[in-house]
């Protein structure tokens, strides 16, 4: 068989395309190079006519630098490739060559570098008994000059090359349709790809128009419940619906709840607005600014500033570093401290229940005096038993005398412990005053109340305590008597006036009458 028939034979066995770019043919085998996927790719095929007379990997090598072919070679495929031919097997269609593609690109894409709150937010799902709502986290918070988001550049890409050492141009990558704009309180770098918050707050992202802002206000359309999760804001916090059990609000600034607030904690950095809490005791509210509420049930409220109630707080526990003002509304159940005093329409309620007020004291220091008289208190009980027991070595030293070495080295011991105590006892005494004068820095210690005090009513204003037994009606004051102790009632002043003035007042009337008397 000629040269000419094998080609031929070879040619019908493994079939005739363009992509052929040489043929071999010999007495002992026929291989054929062909350039598949744009050249991307080089692929033999072989027929053996004889064995062990294949090339071997290394001559295959040769011939590709021979014929101008470039790129990655798998030499294992390569290796396989020979040994199977040189065995006796027909091989068709090896990838034993593989150019270099092209490469794509970056697109152009925006980076976040915090979590936006979406203006239009996926939906929440139904609700998950046994899932934690509080911790979800919707956005976080930034703060002034932080770098919030960026256009990271479309890039040209790599260009590539064929087996045949044709390069192929590179694929670049695409632009945004619509990129990133700055809203409300974001500023961009000179290039306007970089977008820094110009105030502390948190980032709202409009996917729709593509513009990010910075707001300080986190404003909540629905309720604070599971759709929301718990709230910790560098901000102010508005909420349009209520604020459900157990979901918390922390804020920076103020806090506004438009509707009711069940048992839950409220915690601002300013001022307080609610509509009204409703809770079993379980509610607290830390406010370091002024507290608003139409009404409170079931509140532990703590307020650097004055707290207003217009109709009543029930049950609660207030606390107040200025005025607790409610002269339209009633204080019932429970307790209310105030350093700079109360107005109140009515006190307590016919069903007499038990209604402490205390007036011209710093609550942030209530506690501390309240420890203090305790241990005050023991120490002086301490110190009569040790009295008593002393008291006849005392009265009589020479019942010493009756005394064994044994009972001697007690009572020894007695007198100094008796001594420790007392030093003890001093120290905490003039403690107590320290602070208790403290306490009193920048108090009015008077109530004024509007239209009545109802039985089981506590009134505290300074040392004096009073309990009131029977219904007491009628517009009046109550400020500290200082020359007789106990509450002194007076005709009705508002709480800016001066207690400390008033009792100044009436005391040097009483003395120009004693004066004039005498006279």
């Amino acid at each position: 068989m000629d040269q000419f028939d094998k080609t031929q034979i070879f040619q019908e066995q493994l079939g005739v395309t363009d992509s052929i770019l040489h043929e071999i043919v010999t007495d002992n085998f026929a291989l054929r190079f062909a350039a598949r996927q744009r050249d991307m790719e080089l692929h033999l095929s072989a027929i053996p006519y004889t064995s062990g007379t294949f090339p071997t990997p290394e001559k295959l090598l040769e011939l590709f630098a021979r014929f101008s072919i470039t790129g990655s070679v798998d030499k294992l495929a390569l290796k396989n490739f020979c040994e199977k031919v040189s065995q006796g097997e027909i091989v068709e269609g090896v990838i034993i060559v593989r150019g270099k593609p092209p490469e794509h690109g970056d697109d152009q894409e925006q980076l976040f570098h915090v979590k936006a709150k979406l203006v239009e937010p996926p939906p929440s799902g139904q609700y998950d008994e046994q899932k934690d709502y509080h911790a979800l986290n919707l956005f976080e918070n930034v703060s002034k000059n932080k770098l919030i988001a960026e256009l990271l550049p479309d890039t040209e890409g790599i260009s590539g090359k064929t087996i045949l050492g044709v390069y192929t141009p590179a694929l670049p990558g695409h632009k945004l349709t619509k990129s990133l704009r700055a809203g409300a309180n974001v500023f961009t770098d000179k290039t306007g790809t970089k977008f820094y918050a110009q105030i502390d707050g948190m980032v709202i992202y409009d996917r729709r128009k593509e513009i990010i802002e910075v707001s300080d206000v986190y404003t909540i359309k629905g309720n604070v419940d599971y759709t929301t999760g718990d709230i910790d804001f560098i901000g102010a916090v508005e909420v349009m619906g209520d604020v459900t059990d157990t979901y918390n609000i922390k804020a920076n600034k103020w806090i506004t709840v438009h509707n009711h607030v069940g048992n839950c904690n409220l915690n601002s950095g300013g001022d307080m607005t609610l509509h009204g809490v409703d809770a079993g005791g379980d509610a607290i509210l830390s406010c370091k600014g002024t507290l608003k509420a139409k009404y409170l049930h079931g509140s532990q409220v703590e307020c650097e500033g004055n707290i207003y109630i217009s109709t009543e707080a029930v049950n609660c526990k207030l606390h107040s570093e200025k005025a607790i003002m409610a002269k339209h509304g009633a204080i019932i159940g429970g307790e209310a401290v105030a350093l700079k005093g109360f107005e109140v329409q009515t006190l307590g309620t016919d069903a007499q229940v038990k209604t402490h007020i205390i007036s011209g004291i710093s609550y942030q220091m209530q506690e501390a005096i309240t420890a203090l008289r305790q241990e005050v208190s023991v120490f002086k009980e301490q110190i009569d038993s040790i009295s008593k027991k002393l008291d006849p070595f005392v009265t009589n030293p020479r019942n010493l005398l009756s005394l064994n070495n044994d009972g001697r080295e007690k009572v020894k011991e007695m007198a100094k412990e008796f001594k420790d105590i007392v030093a003890l006892n001093d120290d905490k005494t003039h403690e107590l005053k320290q602070l208790s004068k403290e306490s009193l820095h920048g108090a009015n210690p008077m109530i004024s109340v509007v239209k009545c005090i109802e039985p089981e009513v506590i009134i505290t204003i300074g040392t004096s305590i009073q309990k009131f037994q029977e219904r007491t009606v009628g517009q009046r004051s109550f400020i500290e008597n200082s020359l007789h102790g106990g509450l002194r009632p007076i005709p009705y002043y508002p709480i800016d006036k001066s207690a400390r003035d008033i009792e100044h007042a009436i005391v040097q009337e009483i003395k120009k009458k004693k004066e004039s008397t005498s006279e």
